[in-house]
């Protein structure tokens, strides 16, 4: 660190050159300027040198095994278990050191990781959100395909199929592989498989997982410390960052998606006493996320901030894909590299370690 005191006349520019350590590859190397004057800081930007993919430090295991029974399948690691519902292709229970990390009666329908490709609709959606609600993206079911499981080297792998279903039919399916290490940590990768009426550019694929109220305490590495998303950042830049479900919220006079963080490369969620889990991407882009004590289907219908009540539950969204803003309430909407399609199968892998 170091500062530059230079005044700079308006309409004109200066160069400086600034020595630093050389980058190594395996790091995330970034520059941050802060503006001040007398007053104190004006603006503040940074500049990335190298962003690396960043695994997560985990202890070693040493067994796990599973359990095909008649309507679970049960995966017994050193320090836990997971219990997949061989009915409903749900992760029902994770537990590790005798604490469950998962809400077991979750507000919603669904336990444990479940897809999600909708969005609470923002001010800029206003225009997209009538295909997306033609689909029926804004109210569809998640129907249980099949599910199986596999013993490997690595651990035990289970695989989950679901369709995705609204009032105008088949959407698409997805995929949920999980695999539980002897250590107790979980890879999750999905993918979406458009093999029905869903086309073009939708709001998200990630998933939603509720857990238990007291899971308040959040902490991250990635864009911050405000609200952003992968066209509004340019306020953030890239730290640890801590702040609280509560805190995540933003009260927008129509409630709407909010509370995002962008470019998060690993998040841990608890609380007071430290349980709970991490999750970490699996490439140098990074994932977005937001967490909430209400549910997004209570948002979605929530005409007023009143309409919004704490539900006893905290639901964590992890996105692989995340369309922009924009601007469309009065202009254009993102810009390309700010939006994606499902023309074509669309998976992202991520690592969910719990906390010591």
């Amino acid at each position: 660190s170091g500062k530059l005191s230079h005044n700079i006349p308006p309409h004109s520019s200066s160069v400086f050159s600034i020595s630093h350590k050389p980058v190594e590859k395996d790091k995330d190397t970034y520059i941050t300027f802060i503006y001040s004057d007398k007053n104190g800081e004006i603006a503040k930007e940074q500049i990335v040198l190298n962003r690396a993919i960043l695994y997560p430090i985990v202890k070693k295991g040493n067994n796990v095994s599973a359990v095909d029974g008649a309507t679970s399948i049960t995966t017994n690691f050193d320090d836990g278990y997971c219990i997949f519902n061989k009915l409903t292709g749900q992760l029902e229970s994770y537990v590790y050191n005798y604490r469950e990390l998962l809400n077991t009666e979750p507000v919603s329908e669904y336990k444990g990781f479940m897809p999600n490709v909708y969005r609470a609709p923002t001010d800029n959606d206003r225009n997209y959100r009538k295909r997306w609600d033609k689909l029926g993206l804004d109210d569809y079911t998640v129907r249980f395909d099949d599910i199986g499981v596999k013993i490997k080297k690595a651990g035990v792998e289970v695989n989950t199929f679901f369709t995705l279903i609204s009032g105008a039919g088949k959407l698409c399916r997805i995929k949920i592989d999980y695999l539980v290490r002897a250590n107790g940590s979980l890879e999750v990768e999905s993918t979406l498989i458009p093999s029905g009426k869903i086309k073009g550019e939708i709001p998200r694929f990630g998933f939603m997982i509720e857990l238990p109220r007291e899971c308040n305490k959040i902490e991250y590495y990635g864009l911050g410390e405000k609200e952003n998303m992968p066209d509004m950042n340019e306020h953030c830049t890239m730290g640890i960052y801590k702040t609280t479900v509560e805190k995540m919220h933003i009260p927008y006079i129509k409630p709407q998606d909010n509370g995002n963080r962008s470019g998060v490369r690993w998040l841990k969620i608890s609380d007071d006493a430290n349980k709970g889990f991490f999750v970490s991407a699996n490439d140098a882009k990074g994932f977005v996320f937001n967490a909430h004590e209400y549910t997004q289907k209570r948002l979605q219908y929530a005409m007023h901030q009143e309409d919004l009540r704490d539900e006893n539950t905290v639901v964590l969204s992890v996105d692989g894909f995340t369309r922009g803003l924009g601007s469309n309430s009065c202009g254009p909407g993102p810009d390309k590299e700010h939006r994606f399609n499902v023309d074509k199968p669309l998976s992202f892998k991520v690592m969910i370690v719990p906390v010591e």
